[in-house]
């Protein structure tokens, strides 16, 4: 996970973003891999189901999403 947010920051600090939507998408996904790198399992849960929802574009709540919201971010930037 500390990779991960590495790379985020990355992306964050050298990519032009020129839509707030992608961005604040990084950044959330930042933030939250941040607090959840030193918890223990119980603890990790909200981010799995985060990490869940985007990756497997499949949510519990809403079901399947119609688009790929990483693509989508992708795209915008």
């Amino acid at each position: 996970m500390e990779i991960f947010r590495e790379e985020l920051i990355f992306i964050l600090n050298n990519t032009d973003i020129p839509k707030t939507e992608p961005f604040e998408f990084l950044k959330r996904l930042s933030a939250s891999s941040m607090e959840h790198v030193t918890l223990g399992y119980d603890e990790t849960k909200p981010l799995s189901r985060s990490l869940w929802d985007v990756f497997a574009g499949f949510s519990y709540v809403t079901g399947y999403r119609k688009e790929d919201i990483i693509k989508k971010m992708i795209d915008a930037i």
